[in-house]
């Protein structure tokens, strides 16, 4: 939506910025003093971003005067006129004068007014339907906006969330449970900056538990506290389905352990490593979302006595790709485990990394026996 105040804006700064550098101005120097990167001044100026009112303001002063006149030099230049031809005379009766000047001041505002009322439409259409809860709290930390799937996702309508706090909900609202979000807000408040939080748990007046994530942005004027915008997005499905997959996993008599790759072949990233794999060799204080892969490779290398053909199976499976690639694993303590790998592949033909199971050598078994 190209919107007009955008349009005459981007018209006088066109033309204002031309006589600026005519002036020996710098468009850097310009940026600078308002506190912002160039990249963006010649956005916002080109007319391919918006501002906020406060910004076009300060830009105008700067190269004009206030954003009014500023504006009118761009409406002159859309009508086809001269930017600063002279107006034409104004009537000489003091009291005719200062109507007609009235008269365009009104005009100007009212149409101004318009925009802006307008735009602020826009931006609150875009916010009302997002498909994730959006609140905004004051400087004393009161909800003084809640947008409608805030309602979708837990049941409590609007004008009973705005007014409350992180630190009252609980008590003004039966049955609502926040104490985890209560104090991912503390913290981004403290710490004074944003702060991104994963399925911390909250139970809703229905009774429901949710798991949420979202941002908690603390706002701040003059470098003081001015309120919090937090974004939350119910992960709850996502979240016991990945905790019951987790579970059962855990649960396998075999080893399990799951490789995420960004394309087939590439040297992968251990993405879960079940229990009994963890036992299998010695790994139980390993945390592979922390532990790179190859770190790992060589702790389970370092077990096996056939340790080289182990390493030559490994780079040669996951470098080509192969599809329920085996290996016999001998290990130093004596025993002996079959090592199968596949990639894992959904049904659109995308890839997302290998799946290896570990299972103990029945046939050596019986051999001993």
């Amino acid at each position: 939506m190209k919107n007009e105040l955008q349009e005459l804006f981007k018209l006088a700064a066109k033309f204002f910025l031309k006589q600026y550098k005519a002036e020996g101005g710098a468009q850097s120097t310009l940026a600078k003093e308002l506190g912002i990167t160039q990249s963006y001044f010649s956005s916002v100026a080109n007319g391919s971003r918006t501002a906020s009112l406060d910004l076009y303001n300060q830009i105008a002063e700067k190269l004009y005067g206030p954003l009014d006149k500023f504006l009118a030099v761009g409406r002159r230049m859309k009508d086809g006129l001269e930017p600063l031809e002279e107006k034409e005379k104004m009537p000489e009766d003091p009291i005719e004068n200062l109507i007609a000047r009235l008269t365009y001041y009104v005009v100007d505002h009212q149409r101004i007014e318009k925009e802006l009322s307008s735009l602020k439409h826009f931006f609150e259409n875009i916010v009302e339907n997002l498909q994730s809860g959006i609140l905004v709290m004051d400087k004393e930390h009161k909800v003084v906006y809640s947008n409608s799937y805030m309602y979708k996702m837990a049941y409590i309508p609007t004008d009973i969330i705005v007014g409350t706090s992180p630190y009252d909900a609980g008590k003004k609202i039966p049955g609502l449970e926040i104490s985890e979000f209560t104090q991912k807000y503390t913290d981004a408040f403290e710490q004074r900056q944003p702060l991104s939080y994963n399925n911390i748990k909250t139970i809703i007046p229905s009774g429901d538990t949710l798991f949420l994530c979202g941002s908690l942005t603390p706002l701040f004027r003059d470098g003081t506290f001015d309120g919090m915008i937090c974004s939350i997005s119910d992960t709850t499905s996502s979240y016991i389905l990945k905790n019951l997959l987790i579970e059962t996993l855990n649960n396998s008599s075999h080893g399990i352990v799951i490789l995420q790759q960004t394309a087939p072949g590439e040297m992968p990233e251990i993405y879960y490593m079940n229990k009994q794999f963890k036992d299998n060799f010695g790994l139980e204080q390993i945390d592979p979302l922390l532990v790179p892969f190859s770190e790992t490779l060589d702790l389970i290398t370092k077990s096996l006595k056939n340790s080289k053909t182990w390493q030559n199976f490994i780079n040669k499976s996951i470098g080509s790709n192969l599809t329920k690639a085996h290996f016999i694993m001998n290990l130093k303590n004596g025993k002996s485990y079959n090592w199968e790998c596949s990639p894992l592949v959904d049904d659109t033909g995308v890839h997302w990394g290998r799946i290896a199971t570990v299972k103990k050598n029945q046939q050596k078994s019986r051999k001993r026996k």
